[in-house]
Formats: C-alpha cells, sequence, structure tokens
C-alpha cells in the first residue's frame, strides 16, 4: 500500500483539535499498486480475475462447436445423444440483424484475447482450444430450463421426457394469462436493453433487462404448466415403474437468475487474463451497451446435445416452436 494521501495528514491534526478524538475519522483510503500495469483494469479493479474452466464444457469435442459445423457429440446421435438439456429459450436465431455489426465488433475484439477459440471464428489449434465465443445466430436468453445438460438413464428417459416437455411448452402458450396480440394487431414481442456487459471466472454475458414484463409472465406460465401436467401424470399414471415415469414426476424448472445472453464460454483458464479485462473495460465504453432491441414471442423448446446452443435447426433440435425458426 502507498501512504496515505497528503489531505489526510492535513486534516487529522485539525480534527484531533477540534473533536478531541480520531475515531469518527474514515481510514486512509487503500491503494493497490499493480506490479503490471496491464493488470489494473481500472479503479474498481484491483486484481485479475482467477479464471477456470467452465463445467459446460466438460468432456465436449471442440470439433463440435466449430463455427458452421453441426454435429452431436462423440458417440452420440441426435435421437439418442450422449447428453442432452432441454432449455426453453428466447431470440435464438431471431436477435435483429441491427445488432449484428456492434456484437461482431465485440466478438472481434475478444478473438485477440485467446490464443486458441471455437465458435465466432476458429483460431489456432481447435484441439486446444482457450474460450468459445458464441457466433450471433447461436445468441439467446434462456426463459427456463427443464433439464440440465445431462446424460440420459435411458433412450427410454429421452423420449419420455422430450414428449412430457413438448406438451408443457404446448399447453403454457395456451393459457389466459399467455401475452397476446391486442385486438389481433399488435404481437406482443420481449424488449431487451443491455445493462452491462460482464466478465465472469468462467463465462462472459451480455445483461439486459426485459421492459416489457412479458418474460416473467412467460416463465410463470411455464412453471404453472409443469405443475399442472405433472399432477395429470401422477393421477393417471403414477410412478408405475419405468426410468421415464421417475424422471417426469421429478422434472423441476429453473430460470437464470440474471437476464442475460452468455457469449463466452472458457475451455480452460486463458493465458492472458489481464489483456482479457483491458478488453472487457473497453467494451463497456461501446455503443452496445446502448443496444434496445425487440424479440418476436417465438419461444423454442430445444434439445440441446451440444452445449451453447451450437445445434441445427431441425426436428431433433427444435421439439417446439419450428415453424417459427427464422
Amino acid at each position: 500500500y502507498l501512504p496515505p494521501p497528503l489531505w489526510y495528514n492535513i486534516v487529522l491534526p485539525i480534527h484531533k483539535m477540534l473533536c478531541k478524538k480520531t475515531s469518527s475519522l474514515p481510514p486512509p483510503p487503500a491503494m493497490i499498486v499493480s506490479r503490471n500495469v496491464s493488470d489494473c483494469v481500472n479503479s474498481t479493479a484491483h486484481e485479475i480475475l482467477e479464471f477456470e474452466a467452465d463445467p459446460d464444457l466438460n468432456n465436449v469435442n471442440p470439433s463440435s462447436l466449430r463455427d458452421g459445423i453441426y454435429q452431436v457429440d462423440v458417440n452420440g446421435s441426435a435421437e439418442h445423444p450422449l447428453r442432452f438439456g432441454l432449455p426453453v429459450v428466447a431470440g435464438w436465431r431471431s436477435f435483429p440483424s441491427s445488432l449484428e455489426p456492434s456484437y461482431n465488433e465485440l466478438a472481434t475484439d475478444a478473438l485477440e484475447c485467446f490464443t486458441a477459440t471455437t465458435g465466432f471464428r476458429v483460431s489456432g489449434e481447435v484441439s486446444e482450444p482457450e474460450a468459445h465465443i458464441y457466433p450471433f445466430e447461436d445468441l439467446h436468453v434462456t426463459v427456463v430450463t427443464f433439464r440440465p445438460l445431462l446424460k440420459p438413464k435411458s433412450t427410454e428417459e429421452v423420449d419420455a421426457i422430450k414428449k412430457f416437455c413438448w406438451r408443457v411448452a404446448d399447453g403454457a402458450v395456451r393459457r389466459r394469462d399467455w401475452p397476446k396480440s391486442i385486438d389481433g394487431e399488435v404481437s406482443p414481442k420481449l424488449c431487451f436493453r443491455m445493462k452491462q456487459i460482464r466478465l465472469g471466472k468462467r463465462n462472459a454475458i451480455l445483461k439486459w433487462e426485459e421492459l416489457t414484463g412479458n418474460l416473467n409472465i412467460m416463465r410463470r406460465c411455464l412453471r404453472e404448466e409443469l405443475e399442472a401436467q405433472k399432477r395429470m401424470h401422477n393421477m393417471q399414471n403414477g410412478r408405475i415403474g419405468g426410468d421415464g415415469a421417475d424422471a417426469l414426476s421429478q422434472l423441476t424448472l429453473t430460470v437464470p437468475d440474471l437476464v442475460h445472453s452468455t457469449f463466452i464460454r472458457f475451455w480452460k483458464a486463458p493465458s492472458m487474463p489481464g489483456k482479457i479485462q483491458l478488453m472487457f473495460e473497453k467494451a463497456r465504453k461501446d455503443r452496445i451497451l446502448h443496444a434496445k432491441i425487440d424479440v418476436d414471442l417465438n419461444i423454442k423448446l430445444v434439445c440441446e446435445d451440444v452445449p451453447c446452443m451450437h445445434i441445427p435447426v431441425d426436428h431433433d433440435h427444435v421439439l417446439w416452436g419450428l415453424d417459427q425458426c427464422v
């Protein structure tokens, strides 16, 4: 730490004389000295983040996350994947093109911070990437998740859960409270305003604020429909054996803590952490922070057998909402 600033040494004697005590005087402000200028990103970030691998990329073949190439993970298939998750997403393949130039500029800057990457543009040795940068078309906002990306117990479980979650999604949009057009003239939308570009230990996100309230309504409808479908399932069938029946009864719905779009995930701790933080400080001042976009209310229930929503638009992967895909 550096010595206290000059003003502190001047104020302290006066304070002692007038008040006869110093307990109420605040301590001198802490000043951190960085050994490397590039390690000190700004006045609020005094130390380098301790980056680590994102667990969503554990045991994933990097070649399955190359831009423009969509394939299931090793030893899996679209019908019976090695792992699968079931998120409901908004904006996937439908973010407005007005955002794309700013996002591509941000992603291009990020490329320079890693020795090798997958996704947005393959760079370096693809077998040993440091980060996955989302292509623009893979960006999305997760509405809810019925099932995280996990290995299924059986092919029967895969089929049973897919069909059940399809019924939940289809039933939710038919609920009375689901956002609907006004007098058949105004199509309901989600309106996102960007609040922050946030860098974390395992990934980086675009943090949004949803302005219409429709996102919360959709989440409530999906939660209520899930519980209704589970009650109906238990009354009709009970847990009468089979992995599928038990799995359906135990399904839970999770909602992200933040409204966000993940756009970088780390395969491993990057080798240039200071450079990454400097890039993000620059990005926070970029015009992308002023972005405000409208997204059509066309949610999709997807089977995610490769992480980062790097999946094709087809009947094997878009279980509900395929007809609304762009």
